[in-house]
Parts: structure tokens; C-alpha cells; sequence
């Protein structure tokens, strides 16, 4: 058998070794000696329960499921061994445990209404408040003028439609689309236009420098106020020559 730990964590130590001639007992061969042993552990297990020591209420009554476990005609006893170990084991907020335990308990007998208090119990303990509505509802079917069980179907309906709301309530996180950055190559090319355009406007402004509105341009430039021509020879006859090397 697997013993639990104290409430601060550690080994039941001395607790554990006073109770040991039940605890370290072996199962007795006879059925009498079985019911007497299951009952010196549920009468020691119901005193440390109401001492609040969890831990030890919860070794007793795994000795006794030890017990009686394959035994005939113990479903009931054992339902009552599983719910209780289920309450000890949700006072130290082993939920799980406790959930399943209680299971247990309305597999071995599901007219124990005790049973289903338990399980409801641990599932509300858990936050699971669905089925926990779930468990009480088929103890008050068993039990229908148990008000603790309305009661309790009330809560869990209120605290369903409180996380309904809730869930309502809380914002969406809205998709927002990416904007698409600018390829290099459309950027660049819009950086070469303007280029461009800045360069085609000082040529513009260079050329009407060195341009008179009124002068046709006939194959010559004008550099340092002298024609050069773009031909070996000006078009007019002149001799003046145009200097090749100026343009290289």
C-alpha cells in the first residue's frame, strides 16, 4: 500500500508507526477477521479525520479498501471506503484523486447517495461545475427531497452561466492584415525616376545657360563662350575644329 505524505509534505513518520499494528497488519484469511480489521480502521480513520490530519484519515481507509478488495458482497462497503477516502483526499486538494474516488464509489454502488455528494463535490472543488451538475443531478434522482443537492445543482448552474458570460465578454483579438513593404526593385526604380527627373531638370537648366532662346542648335556646343563644333569642320566653312578628347 502506498502511504501518503503528512499536511506539510514530509513522511507521516510517527504517526504512522503508532498506528502500525493496523496499518503494517496483514489481511486476514477470514471473513471475520476482515470486517474486525476494516472497522478498528474506520474508527481511527473517523477520529483523525475530525483532527484534521488528512493524511493518516487517508492511509486508514486504503488499508481497509486493501482489505476488502475481491472480496463478494462488499460493493457497498467499499463505495463507502471510496467516498470517504475521497473527502480526505480533497482536504488536501488532491482533486484528481479525490474525482476519482469518488467515481469509484457510484461504480460500486450508485443508489449511495453519499456517493454522489462526493463526487459532485470533488468535481465542483476542480472547477469542473458541468459535471458536477452532472453528479448532483443523479443524487437528487436517487434522493429527490435532498435540498443540500438543489442547492448545490443552483450553485453550479449559476457559476456555468457566469463562465458564459465571461467568455462573451472577453475581447477578440482582431486580425490585422500586414501591409505588403515595397520590393527593392519598385523602390529602387521609383528612387531612379526621381533621379531622373532631377537630372533631366539641371540638363534643362544647364542647356538654357549656355543656349540663347533665339539660337538654333546646329550640331556645335558653346564651351567657355566658344562654339565647339560636334563635326571636324562647322557646317557654315569654318576651319574650327571639335575637339574629341572634351567628351571623353
Amino acid at each position: 500500500m502506498t502511504l501518503p505524505s503528512a499536511p506539510n509534505g514530509g513522511p507521516l513518520g510517527g504517526s504512522l508507526s503508532i498506528h502500525s499494528d493496523v496499518l503494517n497488519a496483514p489481511i486476514p484469511p477470514t471473513k471475520e477477521g476482515k470486517d474486525g480489521l476494516v472497522s478498528e480502521l474506520k474508527s481511527r480513520a473517523r477520529l483523525t479525520m475530525a483532527s484534521g490530519n488528512y493524511p493518516l484519515a487517508e492511509a486508514f481507509y486504503g488499508k481497509a479498501v486493501e482489505v476488502l478488495s475481491g472480496c463478494e458482497g462488499v460493493k457497498h462497503d467499499l463505495a463507502v471506503l471510496y467516498a470517504n477516502r475521497s473527502l480526505a483526499r480533497l482536504n488536501q486538494n488532491k482533486k484528481d484523486d479525490a474525482i476519482e474516488d469518488a467515481t469509484l464509489s457510484v461504480s460500486h454502488d450508485s443508489l449511495y447517495v453519499k456517493g454522489h455528494w462526493r463526487l459532485g463535490s470533488a468535481y465542483s472543488g476542480a472547477g469542473r461545475y458541468a459535471e458536477a451538475y452532472d453528479a448532483f443531478k443523479c443524487g437528487l434522482e436517487v434522493d429527490p427531497s435532498n435540498k443540500p443537492f438543489e442547492r448545490e445543482i443552483d450553485k453550479c448552474r449559476a457559476k456555468m452561466t457566469e463562465s458564459k458570460i465571461k467568455k462573451k465578454k472577453s475581447p477578440k483579438a482582431e486580425k490585422t492584415k500586414p501591409t505588403a513593404s515595397p520590393s527593392p526593385t519598385s523602390s529602387k526604380s521609383v528612387s531612379q525616376k526621381s533621379r531622373d527627373v532631377s537630372t533631366s531638370a539641371a540638363v534643362d537648366a544647364e542647356d538654357k545657360s549656355l543656349f540663347k532662346k533665339s539660337e538654333p542648335i546646329r550640331g556645335y556646343k558653346i564651351v567657355n563662350g566658344k562654339k565647339n563644333f560636334l563635326f571636324s569642320s562647322r557646317a557654315d566653312g569654318g576651319g574650327e575644329s571639335f575637339d574629341w578628347g572634351y567628351y571623353t
